[in-house]
């Protein structure tokens, strides 16, 4: 009988003890799958992989979230309802979709990645996985320019010149410049309005842009890209440094001149009262 009661006693714990270790393995590894869908990157935009993190367990548990090494220009991040995270709490059974974003530079020469992702439970319980990226080369686009500064007086126009390259592999059509100058400078002319390239080709835009004879001296930045709607190029800034007009000086200086002569005769015609 005694026999019996230690072999029933023992049984009995084995089953406890495999009941706990089965359903360690089980929040272990439903918590956080493994991600293995190859996802596609553009250069210069943002992708997102999606995971699932669930708390099977009985209590909530709070869990920090960790990306490994990155290549250089990259830059990756975790996002939970549009907001940037490090961590996310979840209650006991309960289950949330967390956004892995991850920002692609425009000139990057990495075309097969995997980023290695870790997310440790508060009791030290730990999933790493990896998330696969392909880059996509089929629409980039580049801009260049080999005017480093320019300078220029207020009211004058300038011209610039602008290279735009197709780097990728298929046809780019209706592409346009983008130009953002500054406040009160008017672009007034680029030519060509649009263009189509090849892949590998490359081509001129050539662009007018007039300074307004009010404004005051200092360095102003012309920002420029490129675009069509399956692409946008990188953007570059070319600063002008902008001095005072002479003629615009001696202009206030005359209309200064005429009020103080003006003063001065009315002063002396009228005198004091």
């Amino acid at each position: 009988m005694k026999t019996k009661k230690t072999i029933f006693s023992v049984l009995f714990l084995l089953t406890l003890v495999f009941s706990f270790m089965q359903k360690g393995i089980q929040v272990f590894a439903s918590e956080v799958p493994n991600i293995t869908t190859n996802y596609e990157i553009v250069p210069g935009e943002t992708t997102n992989a999606r995971i699932a993190l669930e708390n099977t367990d009985t209590v909530s548990h709070a869990y920090t979230l960790n990306t490994g090494q990155l290549p250089e220009g990259f830059n990756g991040y975790f996002s939970l309802d549009g907001n940037v995270v490090n961590n996310i709490t979840l209650d006991a059974s309960q289950k949330n979709i967390i956004d892995f974003f991850i920002d692609v530079p425009l000139n990057t020469s990495v075309s097969d990645m995997s980023i290695p992702l870790e997310i440790i439970r508060d009791d030290g319980v730990k999933e790493s996985l990896s998330v696969s990226f392909t880059l996509n080369q089929d629409y980039a686009l580049s801009i260049s320019s080999n005017i480093q500064s320019l300078k220029a007086i207020n009211g004058d126009s300038i011209v610039l010149e602008i290279g735009v390259t197709n780097t990728g592999n298929k046809d780019l059509t209706d592409l346009s410049l983008q130009v953002d100058p500054p406040y009160k400078w008017i672009v007034e002319n680029v030519n060509p309005t649009s263009l189509t390239l090849k892949p590998g080709e490359n081509s001129l835009y050539e662009l007018k842009v007039t300074i307004p004879s009010s404004g005051q001296a200092g360095q102003y930045p012309i920002n420029i890209s490129c675009t069509n709607s399956d692409v946008t190029s990188n953007s570059i800034s070319i600063p002008v440094n902008v001095s005072t007009s002479a003629n615009y000086f001696w202009w206030i200086t005359g209309i200064i001149g005429v009020l103080l002569i003006f003063t001065i005769l009315y002063f002396k015609k009228h005198g004091r009262r």
